[in-house]
């Protein structure tokens, strides 16, 4: 095992291990918490449930795809899943995209609810929970439809080792995937617009009014009232999450217009080599993990109406 692969074998299989179980248990009791809370008819609340459930869906896909993946490629650890592996990851890598679709759109919407209810308290109207749920069940049924190409963007290939008397199955791109047209059009131009750049720059003009919102309310002390106090604490809670969020996606956003900068002017990057490439997707891969894991922490340091029902829960 090389210097690369010990690497990439320490973050995908301990790190990213690690961070799904630690993910799949904090969403779980936030899950609990939030249901447990007497405000949860609050569409702040349902969305953050919502979020979660995104969340641990996702950190599902990442561990077939990050550790199991890893462990069947460089180890002998799990036979069985030599020949069974790739005809899972073709579908496997296409519902993590859903996932990850839902999780940036439901942190978007629960930015957007914490805006309204801070910047226009007088919309009730609009932040009612059937219209949340509405919006929710139209976020997920555009996800799916969004991220189908990604179904066929790989197919299984088997390869016959005639010396050994051996068959070896792995995934490979397929050649809709190999289309510099369908690389620019859908996986760049659709990307940038709908996943990334886009929801990444209205996620940033709203933290950015929420925390100036916040900096008022205390400026002015006009808020003291016990609600008040509470309505505050979740919307510094939301800014938190919203941060942690941006911070754990741009390097992805960075390293995907790298790719596509040498995928179409080559002569720019051509001092950049591919294993360099391959290290950063690995610590961008993990940082998506975080995001998807991190959130129950952030909601024990913060919340204070959150630890309060942990702690009588348990």
């Amino acid at each position: 095992m090389n210097g690369f692969d010990l690497y990439r074998f320490i973050v995908d299989v301990y790190v990213v291990g690690f961070l799904c179980l630690f993910g799949f248990i904090g969403n779980a009791l936030s899950i609990a918490v939030l249901y447990r809370d007497r405000g949860k008819k609050n569409t702040t609340n349902w969305l953050l449930q919502t979020l979660a459930v995104g969340d641990t869906l996702y950190l599902m896909a990442c561990v077939f795809i990050q550790p199991l993946k890893t462990i069947n490629t460089q180890t002998n650890w799990i036979p069985g899943l030599k020949n069974t592996l790739p005809y899972l990851e073709r579908y496997i890598w296409a519902a993590a995209s859903i996932a990850q679709t839902i999780t940036v759109w439901t942190v978007l919407l629960v930015t957007l609810d914490r805006f309204m209810a801070i910047c226009k308290p007088l919309s009730t109207q609009l932040r009612s929970l059937e219209r949340a749920k509405l919006t929710v069940t139209i976020v997920i049924v555009l996800a799916i439809l969004y991220n189908i190409p990604r179904f066929f963007e790989r197919e299984v290939v088997i390869e016959v080792n005639k010396q050994c008397n051996t068959t070896y199955v792995k995934v490979d791109k397929s050649a809709m995937r190999q289309s510099k047209i369908y690389f620019l059009v859908y996986k760049t131009i659709c990307y940038f617009i709908f996943r990334a750049i886009g929801p990444l720059l209205t996620l940033i003009i709203l933290n950015y009014k929420l925390i100036k919102a916040l900096q008022e309310v205390r400026r002015r002390h006009e808020d003291l009232t016990r609600s008040g106090k509470h309505r505050e604490n979740i919307t510094l809670m939301l800014v938190v999450v919203v941060c942690v969020f941006i911070v754990c996606t741009l390097p992805d956003l960075f390293l995907r217009l790298i790719v596509a900068f040498r995928e179409f002017f080559p002569h720019l990057t051509r001092g950049l080599q591919w294993h360099w490439l391959s290290a950063m997707n690995v610590i961008t891969n993990m940082l998506l993990v975080i995001n998807s894991s991190i959130n129950f922490l952030i909601y024990c340091l913060i919340g204070k109406k959150f630890r309060k029902i942990l702690t009588q829960m348990f």
